[in-house]
């Protein structure tokens, strides 16, 4: 009885309770044809890329934007990761102005974790079924470039699932 009412909850969510799949700059399970387009409309450069990853000029106030696809034998390549990278030194402010930029975006988080005693990292989570959004932070003092860094992460969690597995078979050499 208690499977049924947990099973029921679920599964007749409202769709209004999902997470947006991305904000105005892409959506998790785009091509990269997709992405191209959106970034090249949006006047925003690419840095770099490869066979599973776009890398694009920061917006403002970020280092750089990150997109990653999941190659399978399934689909075409699918956007299943997004990372913003903020650089050092960043301050409060600037990581509160981010939180609430994406509770704005995403609603209240699922959990926050505060740097508590000697922990020096920091953490916002905003989770569902499909969508993972995570926004972190490192508190050194002096803050390092080098290693220190504010990040958001977006996650398709179903293609995340896919990534790993393929990562997880074994690798067939030629003979």
């Amino acid at each position: 009885m208690i499977f049924l009412a947990l099973f029921s909850t679920v599964a007749f969510a409202s769709p209004a309770a999902t997470l947006p799949r991305g904000d105005d700059r892409f959506q998790l399970g785009w091509s990269m044809t997709q992405v191209d387009s959106a970034l090249a409309a949006n006047g925003i450069e690419v840095v770099s890329r490869g066979f599973d990853f776009i890398t694009a000029a920061g917006t403002p106030g970020a280092e750089y934007v990150e997109y990653r696809f999941a190659i399978t034998p399934d689909w075409p390549s699918r956007l299943w990761r997004v990372t913003t990278v903020y650089p050092a030194p960043y301050k409060r402010q600037d990581f509160d102005g981010v939180r609430g930029t994406l509770e704005g975006l995403l609603g209240e988080p699922n959990d926050v974790r505060p740097p508590k005693g000697g922990d020096l990292e920091e953490r916002v989570s905003w989770v569902d079924a499909l969508t993972s959004v995570q926004l972190g932070a490192r508190w050194t003092e002096p803050q390092d470039p080098k290693v220190d860094r504010m990040v958001v992460t977006w996650v398709d969690r179903k293609l995340q699932k896919a990534v790993e597995t393929q990562r997880k078979k074994p690798k067939r050499h030629g003979r």
